[in-house]
């Protein structure tokens, strides 16, 4: 039997201007000291810590980050023991897109208008999409779209557990359109086997007329890159998360629909986008 606290801390290298000594490392602990309270031989139990005093890592800077988890307390006979283990964060890709080398036709689908108006280019590791159409009143939906689909393979898509997280940078994403505002979408799109959707938009276009029970939307800054728990998502909206949960598909949308009466303009700036789950070494 054990009984006592467990504290975990991290230890990161930070680079050479933020502090003068290089590879100088910074030492964090985590927000709180858990009691577990007795546990029985080969028990277990699932501890959570948050680290809130420095700014979020990005993942591809995880291999700098040593975690350090720590506990004193009763172990069998022995009082006031002490014991520690060292570990480091591992990462599963399930996806990455980084347009180094352009748009990749066998992984991406153009499920839009085929018209001049509407472009889709790759240039410096940036997607580049934009979409520019005039006033019309015939009632016709205008879209550029890219889609990548997970499940043309025949499979079901790729599995969505609680520790898989959905990164990207959008530096831009910028809408100017003229009357009904509420016609016009302009988002990054995540489909699931339910047929939810979360739909993340830069400059607040989202997709208001759509089945809210369908529907999880958020607006997110431009300015920041975003790592989202697939799973929290799914709770912050008050969806219900399916089981199993699979992701069939990723959409770059710019859509204005119904009759318009003036001219709108779409431009999306897209750096890259991660799908990955995080493990611990045992």
């Amino acid at each position: 039997m054990i009984s006592g606290t467990c504290e975990a801390n991290r230890t990161i290298k930070v680079p050479r201007e933020c502090l003068q000594k290089e590879n100088a490392d910074v030492f964090v602990r985590a927000d709180h000291t858990p009691y577990i309270g007795e546990l029985a031989y080969q028990d277990s139990i699932a501890l959570s810590f948050k680290f809130t005093t420095v700014e979020p890592i990005f993942v591809e800077e995880w291999k700098d980050v040593t975690f350090t988890l720590a506990f004193q307390g009763t172990m069998g006979n022995e009082i006031d023991a002490v014991v520690g283990k060292v570990f480091k964060p591992e990462v599963k890709d399930l996806f990455i897109e980084n347009w180094d080398n352009g748009i990749d036709k066998d992984k991406w689908q153009n499920t839009g208008d085929d018209d001049d108006d509407s472009t889709q280019t790759a240039i410096d590791g940036h997607l580049i999409m934009e979409s520019t159409q005039s006033s019309n009143h015939d009632g016709v939906s205008r879209i550029n779209s890219l889609v990548k689909d997970f499940t043309s393979d025949g499979s079901d898509g790729i599995l969505i557990t609680q520790t898989t997280y959905f990164q990207f940078n959008i530096p831009i994403m910028e809408s100017f359109f003229g009357d009904h505002p509420e016609w016009a979408n302009h988002a990054l799109l995540l489909h699931f086997n339910d047929d939810t959707v979360i739909e993340y938009s830069g400059d607040g276009r989202l997709h208001n007329w759509t089945s809210s029970d369908l529907l999880i939307p958020h607006v997110f800054d431009p300015a920041e890159r975003i790592t989202d728990n697939i799973h929290e998502r799914f709770e912050i909206g008050g969806h219900p998360i399916p089981d199993p949960l699979y992701l069939k598909s990723i959409q770059f949308m710019q859509l204005a629909s119904f009759d318009t009466l003036n001219d709108y303009y779409f431009y999306m700036d897209v750096d890259d986008i991660r799908l990955f789950d995080t493990q611990w070494e045992e």
